[in-house]
Formats: structure tokens, C-alpha cells, sequence
């Protein structure tokens, strides 16, 4: 959003206006709100609404098969050492911290691991 690019997948086809209001969205939001604003929280959800579409975070394309070598699943555990509190995420998230001891008045940072891709979520 930051370079203001949108790409899109060549097999759209009637999907098409839906995505690339999709990702206008995106860049738009970044525009109006900054860096902080979430990809898909309220911000972005009422720019799409605001040209009719639904706010919808992944559609469905008839015939699109998932990409390979793409992650299945959550691929590293954020744990709070202090009180072992655990996020889960598909990337690295270093500025994610713990909100109960951030609230304690400690630091909050995660240890970021990877999770084993076997097991399912808690």
C-alpha cells in the first residue's frame, strides 16, 4: 500500500471489479489513515462498502487453485515469556506484544518460534 501498486491474479475474470476494489481499498486506507490503520479492520471494510461491494477478506474464484508453496496454516508461535500467553501467525510479527503485561507495566515483547506444522491450533 505504501507504493500505491495493486498486482492481481490474471484468472480473475468475473472477479475481477470485486478484487481490484479489494486492493484499491488497501492502498486507500493506507492513504487516509497511515501505517497503523489494520488490512482488513473498519477502515478498509467501509471504503469498500462505500462503492458497493461486500467487504470480503479472500473471495472465491471458480476454478483458482491455492498457489504452491504457499503456507498452510500458522507457521510461528508468538509466546510471552512472562505469563505464556500464545498468538499464532502465518509470519514473523515482531511488534505484536503481550496486552496483559504490557498492562502490568512490562515490556510485553514475544518470543517468536516456529510452530510445528502438525499440530492444530489451540
Amino acid at each position: 500500500p505504501a507504493r500505491g501498486l495493486i498486482t492481481l491474479r490474471p484468472d480473475l475474470d468475473s472477479a475481477f471489479d470485486a478484487a481490484l476494489c479489494h486492493e484499491a481499498a488497501h492502498v486507500a486506507a493506507f492513504v487516509l489513515h497511515g501505517r497503523t490503520v489494520r488490512p482488513h479492520g473498519a477502515e478498509w471494510a467501509s471504503l469498500v462498502a462505500a462503492v458497493g461491494f461486500d467487504p470480503v477478506v479472500r473471495a472465491r474464484v471458480p476454478g483458482a487453485r491455492r498457489q504452491p508453496g504457499r503456507p498452510i496454516g500458522y507457521r510461528f508461535e508468538h509466546r510471552c515469556p512472562v505469563c505464556q500467553s500464545v498468538r499464532l501467525a502465518r509470519r514473523r510479527i515482531t511488534t505484536w506484544r503481550c496486552a496483559e503485561c504490557v498492562e502490568a507495566g512490562l515490556e510485553g515483547v514475544m518470543d517468536i518460534r516456529p510452530y510445528p506444522t502438525n499440530r492444530a491450533p489451540r
